[in-house]
């Protein structure tokens, strides 16, 4: 009898055991819960009293609750993990613009800075939920993609004529700009503004990439559903920027990643199948003039290539930054709009340089994983940062307290991104 023989057991005499999955932990099961609903809120953010134009929103109130928690969790275990101080650190312009805001009666930079503070929890606790697990990464992400579908499903009530019940029942902002494109309305959603509408729904881009990358459940699906929701939500508000950066971020992220042959084909056969079909038979949003009408575009540009400017040599020159009613004062006296068209530099015109420096410095550490680190544990995080930078440089985004957590949330993975998982014991973990 030959070795072989002798190794392999008879199929008669083997021991067929079923496998059987065990029920997750109540607590687990909790958890997943409670990312999920972090993501949905994240994106899908009502308004509490819907007849203020200062109304809290549902993130408000899931910061205190996420505070109180960290919190509780330090008092209990008595540790603290090195992240959270520093992530505090980072957070020292916001608190003096609060103060300020409060002692000089500012309503609006009070309100923009304790948000920014606010931000902190939110982001930290996510990250300690999520970092090391990529389950309930996923769960988190789901709920952002069902607050996405939230944003559409808010912008469709516009498009039909429901603007007032959506502002009645706290679904969109009392005080929503409603802007116009010749005769056609470019419809606000839930964010008060049609350009940080589309902003929200694209990123449902980036998420569906990730799902597509890890092979996620169903992840064929993810990825043409969020362009499918990119485009519906551009007819509806008319917005070109977060069309073109969820384009070029996308072919950025197939260019590093060692999956691109899997994301080329799904990016090339959802565009075929479904966005170009749309383009050629209605045109894109707000019709082929807004897209290549010269006199349109060269205004748009003057425009923004000004108020840019401005904020750049305004912060340069107001290192701790000037706030929101005298910031937007400053840049309208130099450029004719008080919007400074760049995330970036909205940051260090209201709060101040140093948090502008934080910010960056966080995402090209991600650019770096992305680019250098094969086995990337901030995958996501990564491809964020990338579709993020891109919305920075056609909007304010910081109005909109999302993308105020998720930059607190990029930061955090930044610095952990940095540290790695030898050199320090792992966080405390929330149960």
């Amino acid at each position: 009898m030959d070795l072989t023989s002798k190794l392999r057991t008879p199929v008669e005499t083997q021991t067929f055991v079923r496998r059987t999955t065990a029920p997750a932990p109540r607590s687990h099961r909790f958890g997943a819960w409670l990312v999920w609903a972090m993501g949905f809120f994240l994106i899908a953010n009502f308004y509490l009293t819907p007849w203020s134009d200062k109304s809290p929103r549902v993130t408000d109130i899931i910061s205190m609750l996420a505070l109180l928690w960290v919190a509780f969790r330090v008092v209990k275990t008595g540790r603290i993990h090195w992240l959270l101080p520093i992530m505090v650190v980072a957070s020292l312009p916001f608190i003096y613009w609060m103060v300020h805001g409060y002692l000089s009666n500012e309503q609006t930079t009070m309100v923009f800075a304790t948000r920014g503070i606010l931000a902190i929890p939110y982001a930290y606790s996510v990250l300690m939920l999520c970092r090391r697990d990529t389950a309930m990464r996923c769960h988190f992400l789901g709920g952002l993609c069902w607050g996405v579908a939230v944003n559409v499903l808010v912008l469709g009530l516009q498009y039909f004529g429901q603007l007032q019940f959506t502002e009645d029942y706290g679904l969109a902002a009392v005080d929503s700009t409603v802007p116009h494109f010749g005769t056609i309305q470019r419809l606000p959603g839930m964010t008060g503004h049609a350009n940080a509408a589309s902003s929200a729904v694209s990123l449902a881009v980036p998420v569906g990439l990730y799902f597509t990358l890890i092979k996620a459940k169903k992840s064929r699906l993810w990825l043409p559903g969020g362009i499918v929701l990119l485009l519906v939500s551009s007819y509806f508000t008319l917005n070109r920027s977060a069309i073109l950066v969820s384009l070029i971020s996308s072919l950025l992220v197939v260019l590093f990643s060692r999956y691109r042959g899997t994301v080329l084909v799904g990016l090339v056969g959802v565009l075929a199948v479904a966005a170009v079909p749309i383009v050629i038979v209605w045109g894109p949003p707000g019709g082929w003039e807004r897209w290549t009408g010269g006199h349109f575009m060269e205004a748009n540009i003057e425009v923004r290539q000004r108020s840019s400017q401005a904020a750049f040599i305004l912060g340069v020159e107001n290192p701790m930054g000037l706030g929101i009613e005298e910031g937007r004062y400053r840049v309208f006296q130099q450029s004719r709009s008080v919007a400074t068209h760049n995330g970036i530099l909205q940051m260090a015109l209201v709060v101040g340089v140093f948090p502008a420096l934080v910010l960056v410095a966080s995402l090209l550490i991600l650019y770096w994983r992305m680019v250098f680190h094969r086995d990337n544990e901030w995958l996501f995080e990564s491809i964020l940062a990338i579709h993020m930078t891109g919305l920075f440089f056609f909007e304010d985004s910081f109005y909109n307290v999302t993308f105020m957590i998720l930059a607190a949330y990029l930061q955090g993975a930044a610095f952990l991104g940095i540290v790695g998982r030898r050199r320090y014991p792992p966080p405390v973990r929330f149960t």
